[in-house]
C-alpha cells in the first residue's frame, strides 16, 4: 500500500510475510549536498542502504525511488534513464525506468548476498527539477521495495539536498559617444589601453561548487549565457576566450567595478576558477563546441589576453561561458568586461543592456533527452551582498528631488503637471521604474516616464476628471532595485468645488527660472510664473508697478524678466493682466542674489550640450548658463576641487535679456570623470558670496 502527499510519496515497505525472517535488513543514510535553485535538472545526493543477510541468499526486489520533486533524468535511446544504482560497487543489471514524473524503478533487480552477508546498494545521479520547489526547503526521496524477497528498512525516507540561489551577480553597461573604432592590438590589454568602453559583468556562487566544471554523469559544465541588446548599427562587440576567476593567480577584472580591465594570470593546475568562451552555441546557452584547456604545459603561470567578437543581428548578440575548472569548497566568482566600439559615428549616446543567467536555459521540467544540467531562465539577484561591495560608489544610489507634490485643481480641470527629477547619486547605471499607490480615490495621477535609466525629469500629472470637491492623497514610489533603494513621495491633490465663474487670472507662484525656488527672484533676472488663466487675451506682468518682459505664456506658465528696478528690495507685489483683468496682488520675496544654473545648461567648447554621452575634454571651455547673478557682481568658480577659478567671461548672455552666461576653463589634467561646477557671485557691497547648487559636469582626459 502506498500513499502520496503533498508531491512526496511517503513508503509503507511492502514484503512477504512479516513472520517470515528478512532476507535483508539495511540502514538508509543519504548525503544532503546544496542544489541549485534555479536547476531543473540537478544532481540528487547519494543514497546508500548498507544490508546484512544470509550468506549466499538470493535476493530478488523491486526498488522504487519517490522524489518530491519532478524527476529529469536524461532518457536513454532505449528509454531506460541515466540514474545509477551500484550492488557492493558493480552496476545493477536491470536499467532506470522513470515511472509517472516523480518516481524512478529498477524492477527485477536479482543480487546474491557475499560470504559475509553484508552487501551494500548506493543511488546516484537522480535528478530533479528542483527549482519548482521552496528554497531552502529539503529535498526527500522515499524508497518502496516489493517482491519475493523480505527486506526491512531502519528508515524509507531520506534528505537529498536543499536547494538555495546558485548564481549572483552584477553588471554595469557601457556607453559611447561618437565613434570609437577597433584598437590595432587585438587584446584584452590592448583595448583597455585605447580607452574602449567596456560593459562588466561579475557572477558569484551562492554557495560553494555551484559553478562546476563537466562530469561523469553531464553533458557539460556549468555555464553561463550573457545576452545583449539594444545596440547601434555599425556597434561591434569583444570579448575574452578565457576568464580567471577569482582566486586565480590575477584575476580577469572588468572595468566597472573599481578596477580596469584586465586579463589576468592564471596558473594551470591549480583548480582556481577558469571560465572558457563556447564557440557556436545555440541562442539558449545549449550545444556548440566546448572550450579546450589553453596549449600551456606544466604549471606555468599563463596570461589571459585572448579576446573575439560577439556576432550581432539587429543590434542583439549572446555569448556563452562554460566552467572548464573550479575549487572544490570554495566560494568563487568570475569578472570580465566586454567591449563596445563603434565604427560609424552616431548622433547622442550609444547605450545598451545585457542579461545574465545560468544556462542552457530551458522549460524542461521533466524525463527528457534535454541538455544535463539545464537550467530555469531567471535574472540572478545582485552579489553584491556577497562580495561587500553594495555601497561602493560604483554602485547606484537612488535619489529624488523631493519628498511630496502638491496639486490643487478646480472640479473638472483636466490636469496639472509638477515635476520631479530622479538622480543617481553615486556611480554605475540606475534602472528605476515608479508606480502610484492611491490612498484616496484611483487613476487622478499619471507618471511620465514612469522607468528610466539614470538620471531623468518625471512629470507627474494630476487630474481631477469625474472627481468630487475634497483632498485626495496617493504615494509615488521609485523602486531603483535592491541595491539603490527606492524613495517614496506624498502626493496631495486638492480639488476645488468650481466657484462663480471668475475670469481673472490668479498667481500659484513666482520662482527663479533655473532654480524654481521662491527664494531666488532677483531684480533683472529670469523669473518663472504658474497661473491659472493664462489665455483669452494680452498677458501683462508686473512688480510693485513696474512691468516685466515677458518671454512665454501658455499653459499655467509664464517665463518673464524681473524688472531690473527691483534692485535693493526685499519683496515687491507681483500683478499678472489677462484680457484686461488683473490678478491678486502676488507678495514676492526679493533676493539680492541667487545664482541658478539651469538644467543642461552647461556647454562644451563646441556648443554641445555637456552629458554624460558627451563630456568635455579638461583643459577645454565651458559655457555656464545661469540667471540670478546682478549686474557688476563679482563672480568666482569651483570646478571639481579647484576653487576660487576666475571666469573667461561672466556676464550677460548676448541677446538674452535676464539670462548670464559664465565661460570657464575645465583645468587641465583632469582625468575622466563626473564631477560639479558651483558658481558663486558676491554683490558689490555684500558682506559674502552667493553660490549656485552644484552642477553636473562630465569630463573626459586630453587626447
Amino acid at each position: 500500500m502506498r500513499a502520496i502527499c503533498a508531491g512526496v510519496a511517503w513508503l509503507i515497505v511492502a514484503s512477504a510475510a512479516q513472520a517470515q525472517p528478512a532476507a535483508l535488513t539495511c540502514s538508509v543514510s543519504s548525503v544532503s549536498p546544496v542544489l541549485r535553485a534555479e536547476g531543473l535538472a540537478e544532481a540528487l545526493g547519494e543514497i546508500v542502504l548498507a544490508c546484512a543477510g544470509t550468506p549466499g541468499s538470493v535476493i530478488e526486489t523491486n526498488l522504487t525511488a519517490f522524489v518530491s520533486a519532478p524527476v529529469t533524468n536524461k532518457k536513454l535511446a532505449d528509454g531506460s534513464a541515466d540514474a545509477i544504482l551500484t550492488v557492493d560497487g558493480a552496476v545493477a543489471g536491470v536499467p532506470a525506468r522513470v515511472t509517472g514524473t516523480s518516481a524512478v524503478g529498477w524492477f527485477g533487480l536479482r543480487f546474491t548476498a557475499p560470504s559475509s552477508g553484508g552487501v551494500t546498494l548506493r543511488l546516484r545521479n537522480l535528478r530533479a527539477a528542483v527549482n519548482l520547489l521552496p528554497k531552502g526547503a529539503p529535498v526527500r526521496v522515499s524508497l518502496s521495495l516489493s517482491g519475493p524477497a523480505s527486506i526491512l528498512l531502519n528508515r524509507s525516507t531520506v534528505d537529498v539536498g536543499v536547494p538555495q540561489v546558485g548564481l549572483y551577480a552584477t553588471s554595469t553597461t557601457a556607453t559611447v559617444v561618437g565613434r570609437s573604432p577597433v584598437p590595432a592590438a587585438g587584446t584584452i590589454s590592448g583595448f583597455a589601453a585605447a580607452g574602449a568602453a567596456a560593459h562588466t559583468v561579475r557572477v558569484t556562487e551562492g554557495f560553494p561548487d555551484a559553478l562546476q566544471r563537466k562530469d561523469a554523469t553531464s553533458d557539460h559544465g556549468t555555464r553561463i549565457l550573457i545576452r545583449y541588446g539594444g545596440l547601434p548599427p555599425g556597434a561591434r562587440l569583444f570579448v575574452p576566450e578565457y576568464i580567471a576567476g577569482s582566486n586565480a593567480t590575477r584575476p580577469t577584472t572588468g572595468g566597472g567595478l573599481g578596477s580596469d580591465p584586465s586579463g589576468g594570470v592564471y596558473t594551470l593546475g591549480s583548480g582556481a576558477l577558469l571560465l572558457g568562451r563556447v564557440r557556436d552555441a545555440q541562442a539558449d546557452g545549449s550545444g556548440g563546441v566546448p572550450p579546450g584547456m589553453p596549449p600551456v604545459l606544466g604549471f606555468a603561470p599563463w596570461v589571459v589576453e585572448a579576446i573575439s567578437e560577439v556576432p550581432l543581428v539587429n543590434g542583439n548578440g549572446f555569448v556563452v561561458y562554460e566552467v572548464l575548472e573550479a575549487s572544490a569548497g570554495a566560494l568563487e566568482s568570475a569578472e570580465w568586461p566586454a567591449f563596445l566600439v563603434l565604427e560609424q559615428r552616431v548622433n547622442g549616446q550609444a547605450a545598451s543592456w545585457l542579461t545574465i543567467s545560468l544556462a542552457p536555459v530551458s522549460s524542461e521540467a521533466g524525463f527528457a533527452a534535454a541538455p544535463v544540467p539545464r537550467f530555469a531562465d531567471s535574472d540572478p539577484p545582485p552579489d553584491c551582498w556577497i562580495r561587500g561591495d553594495c555601497q561602493a560608489g560604483y554602485q547606484p544610489l537612488l535619489a529624488v528631488s523631493t519628498t511630496n507634490l502638491s496639486f490643487r485643481l478646480n472640479e473638472g480641470a483636466n490636469f496639472q503637471d509638477l515635476q520631479f527629477w530622479v538622480q543617481n547619486a553615486r556611480g554605475g547605471n540606475l534602472g528605476w521604474s515608479a508606480s502610484v499607490r492611491y490612498i484616496t480615490g484611483s487613476g487622478w495621477l499619471r507618471l511620465e516616464p514612469a522607468s528610466g535609466l539614470n538620471e531623468t525629469n518625471v512629470v507627474a500629472r494630476a487630474s481631477a476628471a469625474g472627481l468630487a470637491p475634497g483632498t485626495y492623497a496617493a504615494v509615488i514610489t521609485v523602486d531603483g532595485g535592491p541595491i539603490a533603494g527606492s524613495k517614496e513621495i506624498s502626493v496631495r491633490l486638492e480639488v476645488v468645488a468650481l466657484p462663480p465663474p471668475d475670469p481673472s487670472p490668479v498667481i500659484r507662484s513666482v520662482v527663479n527660472a533655473a532654480s524654481f525656488s521662491a527664494d531666488g527672484v532677483v531684480a533683472g533676472s529670469l523669473v518663472t510664473v504658474f497661473a491659472d488663466k493664462l489665455e483669452g487675451g494680452t498677458v501683462s506682468l508686473s512688480f510693485d508697478g513696474l512691468p516685466a518682459r515677458i518671454l512665454f505664456a501658455a499653459q499655467g506658465q509664464l517665463n518673464a524678466v524681473a524688472p531690473a528696478g527691483l534692485a535693493g528690495k526685499t519683496q515687491a507685489s507681483a500683478v499678472l493682466t489677462v484680457g484686461g483683468l488683473s490678478s491678486a496682488p502676488f507678495l514676492v520675496k526679493l533676493s539680492p542674489c541667487a545664482p541658478a544654473i539651469f538644467a543642461s545648461g552647461i556647454l562644451n567648447q563646441d556648443n554641445t550640450v555637456n552629458g554624460s554621452w558627451n563630456p568635455a575634454v579638461s583643459g577645454s571651455v565651458v559655457q555656464v548658463f545661469m540667471t540670478g547673478i546682478p549686474a557688476q557682481a563679482a563672480v568666482t568658480a569651483k570646478v571639481h576641487d579647484w576653487e576660487n577659478q576666475q571666469p573667461l567671461y561672466a556676464g550677460p548672455a548676448p541677446a538674452n535679456e535676464g539670462l548670464q552666461q559664465v565661460n570657464l576653463r575645465i583645468p587641465p589634467g583632469l582625468p575622466a570623470m563626473q564631477t560639479e561646477i558651483v558658481v558663486c557671485a558676491r554683490p558689490s557691497g555684500a558682506p559674502a558670496a552667493a553660490c549656485s547648487k552644484p552642477a553636473k559636469v562630465y569630463l573626459k582626459s586630453e587626447p
